[in-house]
């Protein structure tokens, strides 16, 4: 999936992603532009761990939480989320080791690790994101 942004990427981001709780461990790495927003991000991690994005899904990092903003939330108590389109993975991630985490199907809450290994440059011959490894399938 290109990103709809018209800027061209200035890095690539090598990300583990872990679906946790899972033994043997469910793992995925990829290679994403660091200018994706978080909204692309999800699309990414639906196609890579072969989830058919059916359910709502959030992203959290330290204390803060990203998805789609929900004014009703606020009623419930529920803390502030930010939104994920407008959100750059780079501005989450912000070095090499950081962490994040992807929940996905907020009743069964399949949480996903995601920690940033490497931060590359971009290849002019590779089609991002890309899929550079992993293994087995996800429930």
């Amino acid at each position: 999936m290109p990103t709809k942004n018209n800027a061209a990427p200035l890095e690539i981001y090598q990300l583990k992603i872990t679906l946790l709780g899972t033994m043997p461990p469910i793992w995925r790495r990829l290679l994403v532009p660091a200018n994706v927003t978080l909204a692309q991000l999800h699309d990414v991690l639906q196609a890579a761990m072969g989830w058919q994005d059916c359910h709502m899904h959030e992203f959290s990092a330290g204390h803060r939480h990203f998805g789609e903003p929900n004014p009703e939330d606020r009623l419930m108590g529920m803390p502030p989320v930010e939104n994920e389109s407008t959100v750059r993975l780079s501005g989450v991630l912000v070095r090499v080791g950081a962490k994040a985490l992807y929940t996905y199907d907020m009743g069964d809450s399949w949480e996903h690790g995601i920690v940033l290994e490497k931060r590359l440059p971009v290849d002019p011959g590779t089609a991002y994101p890309v899929c550079t490894g992993g293994e087995r399938a996800c429930p």
